[in-house]
This record gives structure tokens, C-alpha cells and sequence, in this order.
């Protein structure tokens, strides 16, 4: 009897293969590369792919023959992979490769079954393939390093304090290598440029260490003062002033000549007119600066001669004095102001000060002397100069100037001319130093005034 043809399935091989390693479900197998004909392969004959043909013998008849599909895959490069470093432990399923697929572990070269995915890893060698289309590949080997985890820094001073724009790398650790978050466990590291937040708060602090960063993290409280800027106003100074002289709400004031940086002036410079900055400093921590416009204002002194003849009923409003906002007084101390409505008094001497804000200029001291007339004599057409006197005096009158008689000041006549003009030029160049009274006689009346050769 002819026996049934054997069983066999499609059949895949990795890189090579030969017909001994053919398998099929029969006995006395024989495999050929035709369905009829042909002579049986031999079992070292190599295998190449595309269909082979087996059948089985039995009681020395042999059967039909069955069809098998034969693949030869290519055997996968060995995979790449770098060295790799944990931190404290790790499992094989964390190893990685660079390049290829469905990769096995194991410890040696060669042999050995691959290793689980949980299993522990340590410090040493370990071997990789790939797999592709179901051939396993050769094996890499990729040095792995299990790292010690480090303790949590150790920090002597956990309650610091600092001032307003400080930031976590101001923090003293007395460590290098600190890594900070807001938070206790868990989160995502903050900044060393991150600003400390106003008030009180905690921050913790990881260790790293041979990029290996600890499981646990200190506390450190920071409370982070904030001063604010002093109040300040714009001032005004009258002729100079000290920086001392500044004046400012705040405790601790420091004065600059710009809004940020540069050092303190200390209070001995004098002032310009310009713009000041004050900060102030509250427990060591100095505040932003407050902007403070200066202003030095130089009141200049009135002008004026300092000897002024008048006639009676005049006031000190009735003197010869430029300026703006004048102010009298009866004493060169200035302490008793005197309204301008003030009547003249003949031989007092009064102090005129020009006024510039709140600035008082240096007074200009005016003596006064009342001229003396006849009746008829208009005084008001009277005009003479200058007074003091160094070489000539000038007189001028509405009528004729019969004579000019010059007295000292015991009374002996030291100069006696008749210019019979209404202008009169009166040499005084020989006259000594002092005060004379000086007649001036028109149609008949005379006037009498006080001069001064100087």
C-alpha cells in the first residue's frame, strides 16, 4: 500500500540552513526541489528559498510528495547602544538602544538566556541583540553604571533673610551643586535667577552629585524684607547747602546723584541745583530711590546809593531802589521789618533786602538826609550826582543856579562857585574825605543837601 503523503508547514530560517534541517511529519522523510521526478537531496545540500517537495516511505513504498515553502531571512546587525547611567538602581526593561528592535539582555557574549525585564541591574557589562523577522541578531556590549543616590545637603542656617531683589542663588547652603524647588517632593526645579518671593517662604533644596540627584530635600524658611522708598519733596536751598540739609520721611537715608548705583554722597558736599535720589534702610535692607529736584537760588542784593537825600512826608517807598519784592528793615540784623509806607527820619540808616521765593538776598544799606529849603525852592526839579562823590558833582535845577556853596562839616566854607546855569559841574577833586552840606542857591531860595567825597 502506497502510504499518505507527509505533513509538513511553510518552514523560515535565519541566515542559512541545509535539508537535514527540514522537518516533516513522516517517516523515512526524502525532500526534493521537483513535486515528481528528480533525485532525493542530500541532508547537507544548503537551503535557498522558494518550495521543496518531501515525501515518506513505508514498507518500502514511497508516497506522494507534499510542497514546502522554505525562507531564508537575513541574520540583523547588531544593534547600538551607549554607556548608561542610574541613579540609585534600575531594572533591565530601563536599558535603551540607539538602534534596532524588540532587543534581549543578557550577561555574557554569547549563551545564556536573556533576562528578564524586571530584573535588578548592577554595575558592569551587559550584552544586547535584536530581533527582526524572528532571527536574532549578535549582541552589543553597553557598560552600565548603578550610581549611589546622595543624602539631602545638609544646611546649618535654615531661616534666612534677605533683602528686597534677592534671588535662590543669594540662599547660603554652604554646598555646591543645589537644586531648588517649591516644593517638598515632586514639582519641577526652579531657576538659581528665580526671584525669592516678597514676605516668608519655604523653599527645599535637593543635592546633586555626579548627576545623581537625592531622594530627599531640606527646608529653608527665607523672608524676603521689603523696604519701601523714602517720601521725599522737592526743596529749595537759598545761596548753598550741605547734602546733610536734605530732608526726607525714611530711616537710614542715603543720597545719590542717580536713580540706581554709584555710592552715597557723604554730608559734607554742597549742593547743586539738580536732581538727588534718597534710599533708605529698614534692618539692613536699603529701598529703591526717591527722586528730589534741588534748587539753589542766589537772591542778588538790591542796587542802590547808599546815601539818599528826602524831604519831609516822604517814605521808604519814595527811595531809589532796583529790584523786585523789596523788603525793609530797621536793623542790619534783620529782625525788624519795616512797612514801605515807613516815614523818613534824617540820619537813619536803612536796610533794603530783595526777596526770591523764600531766599533773602544781602541787604544794601541806605543812609538818608533831609534836604532843607526856603520856601519857593521845588525840590522835586532838584537833581544832583553822584553821591558819594569822587572828582565832580553834577547839579541840575528848572531855574538858574546862582551859586553852589560846599561846607564842612563844622561848618567852614571849603568851595563856593556860581555857575549862573541850570547845570552846574562842581570840581571836588581837592576836597579830603568826609561828609559837607552843600547850599545851592536859584531866584533867590536855597536848598540845602548832604554830600559825601570818597
Amino acid at each position: 500500500m502506497i502510504p499518505d503523503a507527509p505533513s509538513a508547514t511553510a518552514q523560515t530560517f535565519c541566515g542559512a540552513g541545509s535539508i537535514g534541517d527540514l522537518m516533516a511529519n513522516g517517516s523515512a522523510t526524502k525532500w526534493y526541489y521537483l513535486a515528481t521526478g528528480g533525485e532525493e537531496l542530500a541532508d547537507d545540500t544548503q537551503l535557498a528559498n522558494g518550495t521543496y517537495y518531501v515525501s515518506q516511505t513505508s514498507n518500502d513504498c514511497e508516497s506522494e510528495r507534499t510542497a514546502v515553502v522554505v525562507t531564508i531571512n537575513e541574520i540583523p546587525a547588531v544593534p547600538t547602544a551607549i554607556e548608561q547611567e542610574f541613579c540609585g538602581g534600575g531594572t533591565v526593561g530601563e536599558l535603551a538602544v540607539t538602534t534596532g528592535t524588540e532587543p534581549k539582555w543578557y550577561l555574557a557574549m554569547t549563551g545564556g538566556d536573556s533576562l528578564a525585564t524586571a530584573a535588578a541591574l548592577a554595575t558592569g557589562n551587559y550584552y544586547v541583540s535584536q530581533t527582526v523577522d524572528g532571527c536574532e541578531s549578535e549582541r552589543t556590549m553597553v557598560v552600565v553604571t548603578v550610581k549611589e543616590i546622595p543624602a539631602a545637603p545638609a544646611i546649618a542656617d535654615n531661616v534666612q533673610a534677605f533683602c528686597a531683589q534677592a534671588l535662590l542663588a543669594d540662599i547660603i547652603t554652604g554646598a555646591e551643586n543645589i537644586v531648588w524647588y517649591s516644593n517638598a517632593t515632586g514639582g519641577t526645579s526652579l531657576e538659581n535667577t528665580t526671584a525669592l518671593s516678597p514676605g516668608t517662604a519655604i523653599y527645599y533644596a535637593a543635592q546633586m552629585a555626579d548627576g545623581c540627584e537625592s531622594d530627599m530635600r531640606t527646608a529653608v524658611a527665607v523672608t524676603l524684607n521689603m523696604t519701601s522708598a523714602p517720601q521725599a519733596n522737592d526743596q529749595i536751598f537759598c545761596t548753598a547747602g550741605l547734602i546733610s540739609e536734605l530732608e526726607a520721611n525714611g530711616t537710614g537715608l542715603q543720597w545719590y546723584a542717580a536713580p540706581t548705583g554709584g555710592d552715597a554722597f557723604v554730608g559734607t558736599v554742597a549742593l547743586e541745583s539738580g536732581n538727588y535720589y534718597v534710599s533708605q534702610t529698614i534692618n539692613g535692607c536699603e529701598s529703591l530711590r526717591t527722586e528730589v529736584a534741588v534748587t539753589i537760588t542766589n537772591a542778588d542784593m538790591p542796587t542802590g546809593a547808599q546815601t539818599q537825600d528826602f524831604t519831609e512826608g516822604q517814605t521808604l517807598a519814595d527811595l531809589e531802589v532796583t529790584g523786585d519784592n523789596i523788603m525793609w528793615y530797621s536793623d542790619e540784623a534783620l529782625n525788624f521789618a519795616l512797612p514801605a509806607t515807613t516815614l523818613l527820619t534824617t540820619g537813619t540808616t536803612y536796610y533794603a533786602v530783595q526777596m526770591d521765593g523764600d531766599c533773602t538776598s544781602d541787604s544794601l544799606a541806605i543812609m538818608v538826609t533831609e534836604i532843607l529849603s526856603a520856601p519857593g525852592f521845588e525840590l522835586s526839579s532838584l537833581k544832583y550826582y553822584p553821591n558819594p562823590v569822587t572828582d565832580k558833582l553834577n547839579i541840575s535845577y528848572s531855574g538858574e543856579i546862582s551859586s553852589v556853596v560846599i561846607y564842612n562839616i563844622v561848618g567852614q566854607q571849603v568851595l563856593n562857585v556860581a555857575p549862573n546855569a541850570n547845570n552846574a559841574e562842581v570840581n571836588t577833586a581837592s576836597l579830603p574825605l568826609g561828609t559837607y552840606i552843600c547850599t545851592v542857591t536859584s531866584r533867590g531860595s536855597t536848598a540845602t543837601i548832604k554830600i559825601i567825597k570818597q
